[in-house]
């Protein structure tokens, strides 16, 4: 009787550990798919800003250029 009871209590450490285990890489594989995300927005970010820089330029390179056929037109 005490070695059934004792293999039924390696048993449930057994499935205790399995578990646990697995839980452990759920956790890990949830960080992994965090980083991710969090580098995709960052890069987002990142592409959002340079776009904005660029239409800057070009919005005073248009308003430049407006001036400029203005004077030409001037004289």
């Amino acid at each position: 009787m005490a070695a059934e009871a004792e293999r039924g209590r390696v048993a449930a450490n057994d499935r205790a550990r399995t578990e646990t285990a697995k839980r452990a890489e759920a956790e890990r594989e949830r960080a992994a798919a965090n980083d991710r995300a969090r580098i995709e927005m960052a890069k987002r970010a990142e592409a959002e800003r340079e776009r904005s820089e660029v239409n800057d330029r070009a919005t005073k390179l248009e308003a430049k250029m407006r001036n400029c056929s203005k004077s030409f037109s001037v004289m």
